[in-house]
């Protein structure tokens, strides 16, 4: 079960990827960001409206400025987005892009296919002008970005979640369709070609980082809460793109670009949009008082209503700009006024968010998942008990606890992990027959998510051995002589990879047992002890030493501490 070079699939789709159910119009929601929050709900649901939350504020608030005055599609490549990413959310989210590079149409469709059987995300730029069975065919060029979500290679053909062959692309949601190889490959060269006169292609891929402990809405809060501190300490800073075109028509600047500055108001206010529903869904959703939502609504009302207005005489200034002279005075009491109204709703919104005791949520929800993430398995078949760190299990003569490939009757001291953590679990395990028999496994057990089980430890009292009941004749992995006493066993994994060691002392150091990788990803991990005949017996687990994502965690089975 050590993994050699990986076969290629020929049929592989990512179920995972679903439709989204929003009703954001295209003007307010864009053809890029949209997928790409589709994406981001595939590794957790919540994840749809934290990833817009975030993008639509930094961006139409353009903090930090981190963002550019934007032009009018198709130059929307969005080159400063993926580095917001990487800055602001890749660590929050724990997902990462890629950009990969392909020379030709078989190195295209290879590398696609090798980040889907990674199960990465792939997302695909293209242009319409060369896809068929749009109305743009071969009469404009409109740029559009593709969901991959999986492949069927002897059909050649791709899986996609798309909206184009939907009501000529008009629907708002997205749909299962497919595309042929070499049409996604076209359409992608079409849109390097056509928009930058170049041919280097590219696409780019999504995928968890090792630690995969999931952003909640609390964090997203109460994350907002502090940025909104920041804000009132001037460590932060925010645009108003209004303001800046007050300030351009104001000092006459000759070399503005007043066509992208104005297209850029009129998409950030749309986008703004999608900024203050999100706000309103996680306070709804995390218990604020009714009321003091309502309030807060009429606010932001009245400030995206005036803001508005200044928007409408921006356009008219900047119209007349290229006629001759204007006077941009009568419009700055207006723009201050709003930017005084802004500050009121951005106050009121930190007292909300205040009230909400987010960090005592958020620790309570990090001990309710610590507690949730420890089980006990078949402990009412054994005597369990536990004194100064020292756990022991007693077998009753009378009954056999066994755990084999259908068998699953032994106790088992579990810790449930998350998608791709890392972990590691050493401890001391001794044991005691109180009888001639020596029916018995005891030690660590890893549970994979397609059931197969990995049994580390002492069998019989005379071996040590890696057991993987689920390959039947060639269950035993490796074995070596145990020379009795007590045995220090350590199980580690990380990306993907498991390290399987003991030594017989704690001043020897640690002898590798086994190094190998398996098909599916952990579920659980933790102790346990076996008898496959009825016999008494006496197991003790001590010096236990747990970690998930390299935290130091202190072992929560309930067993009666003292």
């Amino acid at each position: 079960m050590e993994t050699n070079a990986p076969m290629r699939s020929k049929v592989k789709i990512m179920t995972e990827i679903t439709e989204n159910d929003d009703n954001y119009s295209w003007r307010e929601l864009n053809c890029f960001y949209k997928p790409i929050a589709i994406l981001s709900k595939s590794y957790n649901p919540a994840y749809f409206d934290i990833f817009l939350f975030y993008i639509s504020y930094y961006e139409t608030f353009n903090v930090d400025g981190r963002f550019s005055p934007l032009v009018n599609p198709p130059a929307i490549l969005y080159p400063t987005f993926f580095g917001f990413f990487e800055q602001v959310l890749e660590n929050k989210l724990n997902l990462r892009f890629a950009a990969h590079v392909h020379s030709s149409e078989q190195d295209f469709h290879e590398q696609i296919r090798a980040e889907i059987d990674k199960e990465g995300r792939v997302l695909v730029p293209g242009n319409l002008y060369a896809l068929y069975y749009d109305e743009h065919y071969k009469k404009e060029d409109h740029g559009h970005y593709f969901i991959i979500k999986g492949y069927d290679a002897e059909r050649e053909i791709y899986y996609i979640l798309d909206t184009v062959h939907v009501d000529g692309g008009f629907s708002r949601i997205y749909k299962n369709f497919s595309i042929s190889f070499s049409g996604l490959a076209e359409v992608n060269q079409c849109y390097f070609e056509r928009f930058f006169n170049r041919k280097v292609y590219h696409f780019w891929s999504m995928h968890e980082t090792a630690s995969a402990q999931h952003y909640s809405y609390e964090e997203t809060l109460l994350d907002h809460f502090q940025h909104l501190k920041q804000l009132q300490r001037g460590e932060a800073e925010i645009c108003h793109w209004e303001r800046d075109a007050a300030q351009m028509l104001q000092t006459r600047q000759q070399s503005a670009d007043f066509d992208a500055l104005a297209w850029t108001m009129a998409v950030s206010a749309n986008f703004k949009t999608i900024y203050y529903d999100k706000l309103f869904h996680m306070l709804s959703r995390l218990g604020a008082d009714p009321q003091r939502i309502q309030y807060l609504l009429q606010l932001k009302n009245a400030v995206s209503n005036d803001w508005g207005k200044i928007r409408h005489e921006l356009s008219k200034l900047i119209y007349k700009y290229s006629k001759g002279d204007i006077d941009i005075s009568p419009l700055l009491p207006d723009i201050e006024g709003n930017l005084n109204q802004e500050a009121r709703f951005r106050d009121a919104l930190m007292g909300l968010i205040h009230e909400l005791g987010l960090e005592e949520q958020l620790e309570a929800i990090r001990s309710r998942q610590r507690n949730a993430a420890f089980s006990i398995q078949n402990g009412q078949y054994v005597k369990l008990a536990r004194d100064n760190g020292i756990i022991t299990i007693n077998h009753s003569p009378s009954s056999v606890c066994n755990i084999w490939s259908v068998q699953d009757s032994a106790p088992q001291l579990l810790v449930a992990v998350e998608r791709k953590q890392n972990f590691s679990l050493a401890c001391k395990v001794e044991v005691r027959t109180l009888q001639e028999s020596n029916y018995y496994r005891s030690g660590i057990i890893i549970r994979l998510k397609d059931g197969t089980k990995l049994l580390f430890g002492i069998v019989r009292g005379e071996t040590i051995d890696l057991l993987c009941p689920e390959l039947e004749e060639k269950n035993n992995l490796r074995s070596e002589p145990f020379f009795g006493g007590a045995v220090y066993l350590k199980v580690e994994h990380s990306s993907g990879d498991y390290q399987f060691h003991y030594r017989y002392n704690t001043d020897l150091d640690w002898v590798l047992f086994y190094k190998g990788s398996f098909d599916a990803e952990t579920r659980q991990f933790g102790l346990y002890t076996s008898t496959w005949e009825a016999m008494a017996l006496e197991v003790e687990f001590s010096e236990t030493q747990l970690s998930i994502d390299s935290e130091r965690l202190e072992d929560a089975w309930m067993i009666g501490k003292k």
